[in-house]
Formats: structure tokens, sequence, C-alpha cells
């Protein structure tokens, strides 16, 4: 009597695999072929594997995403290379957050995403070059810059890159243009029946004479979202953020989250400590947690290209800010995996390890070790747990995480 022995291109061993899709949390074999998930179990069943990978003292998850990076390195000033800010800082799935644009999309697509090691997807800017500046001039913001048509086209030639739009919804923009440019936006979206992501908080010099009440920001821009779309930068100190210095949750707000808005966190160097303490405990938690990494801003016209000196903070640094902030390790990765796959409807393909889909895995170490947290504001946070990956599995290959860019992690 004869007995199938399954043949396996690589097995992680032993590994605590989390995926809270299949709500797995507990010591499992995972087994990769031809680049998908062939199997998860305690005990796989009689095979040979062509490697194994040791992973018994690590966590093992689905591939984290990224919703919120500036990746269309060289074409965007302030992008960075994609996998600096991917694969090998332990993230398998890059969202470029408005560096691209209408007319710059095939760019991205052919220049950058082709060339990676990271799986690359976007939203555009809805501004016909995206965000492909350093100083945030108003005149780039410009409602006739956007070239309503040409978006749509770019979305419909390009679906499995192009995921959704973002537009700006902050102070400065609004003083300059009123709300002409989310207008356009809203039309773009939909008309390709994609999530709008809407950027607030100061970005863009205010117009004195024309702005709007900081307080009154958010009952501006909420009425032109839809159940789907993404509100960025809940846990922003500026004044004219979603909280900012509020004690309580706007109800406005939490009428749109209870229909279906999203958050997504793009920590940037806008994230308070404060806040996040003050709103976790009422419920506001961000649907997705992204690193908004990017190279450095400047207000006086220089313009640095691919500057990452200013970075300071990465991913897996935020997901660990978070532990410390007292989430649950579970509820964090989910953060990172399914959430974000949903909004990117992707979740067929990335955010879990179900059988049969990609071989995206990212597998880190909890590592117990005290270590000080840094805010926009250089507030400190104190944690006793950090992060750390070690390598991905990006479509069914194994790759070393080397975490240059993971400074906050390596800091003292």
């Amino acid at each position: 009597m004869s007995s199938v022995v399954e043949i396996y291109d690589l097995v992680l061993r032993g590994g605590r695999v989390i995926d809270p899709v299949n709500k797995l949390d507990g010591k499992y074999d995972v087994a990769i072929r031809n680049g998908r998930i062939a199997a998860v179990a305690k005990e796989l069943p009689p095979h040979e594997a062509r490697k194994v990978l040791d992973v018994s003292s690590s966590v093992v998850a689905p591939g984290f995403i990224d919703l919120h990076v500036h990746s269309n390195e060289w074409i965007s000033p302030l992008a960075l290379n994609p996998d600096d800010l991917g694969v090998d800082v332990g993230v398998t799935t890059g969202v470029n957050m408005g560096d691209t644009g209408a007319y710059t999309v095939q760019a991205f697509k052919h220049y950058v995403a082709a060339k990676a090691k990271t799986h690359l997807v976007c939203f555009p800017a809805v501004m016909n070059h995206g965000i492909n500046f350093a100083t945030c001039y108003p005149h780039y913001f410009h409602p006739d810059t956007i070239n309503v048509k040409a978006s749509i086209l770019a979305a419909k030639e390009n679906p499995q890159l192009v995921r959704g739009f973002k537009v700006h919804g902050d102070e400065g923009c609004l003083s300059h243009f009123g709300t002409q440019s989310i207008a356009k936006a809203r039309e773009i979206c939909d008309e390709t029946k994609l999530p709008l992501y809407m950027h607030t908080g100061t970005l863009v010099p205010i117009k004195r004479d024309t702005a709007p009440d900081p307080k009154k920001v958010i009952d501006i821009i909420l009425p032109w979202l839809k159940p789907g779309d993404v509100l960025a930068h809940p846990y922003a100190f500026y004044r004219d953020c979603m909280i900012a210095d509020r004690e309580e949750i706007p109800d406005s707000l939490r009428i749109a989250l209870d229909k279906g808005l999203l958050l997504d966190l793009g920590r940037g160097h806008h994230l308070s400590f404060d806040i996040a303490r003050r709103m976790i405990p009422k419920g506001l938690i961000p649907h997705t947690i992204s690193s908004d990494a990017h190279g450095t801003y400047t207000t006086d016209g220089t313009d640095l290209v691919h500057d990452d000196k200013g970075l300071t903070y990465s991913l897996l640094g935020t997901l660990s800010v978070f532990l410390a902030l007292g989430l649950e390790l579970s509820d964090i990765v989910a953060r990172v995996t399914i959430n974000p796959a949903r909004i990117l409807r992707m979740e067929e393909e990335i955010g879990t390890l179900g059988v049969h889909t990609r071989a995206d895995v990212t597998i880190f170490d909890l590592v117990s070790e005290k270590i000080t947290f840094r805010d926009g504001l250089k507030k400190t946070l104190e944690g006793t747990q950090k992060m750390m990956p070690r390598w991905v599995i990006r479509d069914g290959e194994v790759i070393k995480c080397e975490g240059r860019l993971l400074r906050d992690l390596h800091a003292a």
C-alpha cells in the first residue's frame, strides 16, 4: 500500500502562527509550493521539502501591508527606495500613497514597481503629477492640476496597480481652494468605484483670510467621504486634525465611522502619543496601521532629493508602539494584514495564510527589551517589547530583512 508524499518548496517549521482571518494563534508549520501557501498545520502530512526554515523562536504572520509609503523613487523627491521601505523592514506589500498621479503612473509601474522585490500598488494623488515635490507650495495642489478623465483612464488601464486615489483635506488646501479638489476626487472615485484616501492635518501654508475654523475642518471634509473610504492621521497633533486637542470624538466622525468610514494611522512625523492615549480607551483606533515613511520635506524650497536622514520611524517600530499602548499582538497583526488587504480589495490573495493564497509571509521576533519610542513632538513612550523582522517570504522567495531603516528599533 503506497502513501502519498507531499513535495514542498519550503516549510516554515514550528513558529507561532498568527492569522486573524483563519483565527490561528499557536504553533504551526507552514508549507509553501509554487509561490502559494500549500498547508498550515500543527503536523504536516508526510512530505519532503526542498528547504526548511526553523522559525520556532519567531512569529509567523501573513505578509505585512504598509498602506502608506512614499516609494516612487527618483521620480518624487521625497520618495525612497521601495525595498528599503518594504522587504528589508518586514513588509511584503507597500502602497505608494500619492507620489504618483495620472501622468506618472506608468513611470511608477515600469521603473519602480517592476524592479522592486516588494509588491507595490498605488493610490495616485488626484493631481496630475502626484506629490512630485518636497516643499508644499499651494500651487502644486491647485484644482486645475487635476485631470479627472486622465485619472479615470489611469485606473482603468492599470487595474492591478491603481487601487484607489488620494486627496488632501487640510486647512491649508481648504483655505486656498475650498473643496474644489475634493469634489474632483469624489468624481474620480465614484466613476472608478475605488476608495478615496484623504489626508488630514496642516500641510500647505494657510491663507489666513480665507481659512476655515480649524475645529470645523472635520465637518467640512466628512460629507465628501463614503463607507469604505479612508481618513488618515487620527492621532496627528495639528490644530485642524480630527482630534487635535479635543477630549472626545466629534459626533460627526463617530457617525461616519459607524457607517463604514475607515481610519489609517499614517504615522509620519505627526503622531502624538498623548492623543493616542486619550482616544484608544474611547474606541478610536485606526483600522490600519501604516508608516507614512518618506524622505525629507522642506519649508524653504531646498527640495532635498532622496534624503532619508530624517526618517526615524518604521512600520515595525510603529507596531511596537501599539504594543506599548496596550493593543494585543493579534489585533495589531490584523491591522497590517487583512484590514489593509480588504481596502485594496485583495483579500483573496494577500493578508492571510489561507491555502492557495500567495506566499507572502512576515517572520519576526517578539523581543523583550526596554525601549523608548518618540513621537512627532519628541515626547516619549516606554515599551518592554519590540517586533524585529527576520525574514519575509515574498511570492515564495525567502528574503532576509536587512533593516537599514529600522532606526527606531535599533536605537538605544
